[in-house]
C-alpha cells in the first residue's frame, strides 16, 4: 500500500519552526511514499515549502510535490507539481 501525506494549512502555522516540528512528528510516525505541500492561503509559501523539501528528503520520501508552482518546484528540486484543476 502507497501512504501519502498532503499538507493542509489549517493544521499549523506560518511560523517556520512550528511547521517543521509538526511535519517531522508526521513523517516519523507514518512511512509516507508521496508527500505533496498543498497551501493557498499562507504568505511565506517559499520558505515553507523549503522547509518541506529538505525535511522530506532527510525523512528519504521518495516522491516530494509542491501545489501549483512549477518554477518553485524545479528551484528546490521537488520531483513535481501537484496542478490544480
Amino acid at each position: 500500500m502507497i501512504k501519502s501525506l498532503i499538507t493542509d494549512p489549517k493544521y499549523y502555522t506560518n511560523d517556520e519552526k512550528i511547521f517543521e516540528e509538526i511535519l517531522i512528528n508526521v513523517l516519523d510516525k507514518r512511512q509516507i511514499y508521496i508527500a505533496c505541500f498543498r497551501d493557498k492561503d499562507s504568505e511565506n509559501f517559499q520558505d515553507l515549502a523549503k522547509i518541506f523539501i529538505k525535511t522530506c528528503k532527510e525523512k528519504n520520501i521518495k516522491k516530494i510535490l509542491l501545489n501549483g508552482d512549477f518554477s518553485l518546484a524545479h528551484e528546490l528540486n521537488a520531483s513535481g507539481v501537484h496542478l490544480t484543476s
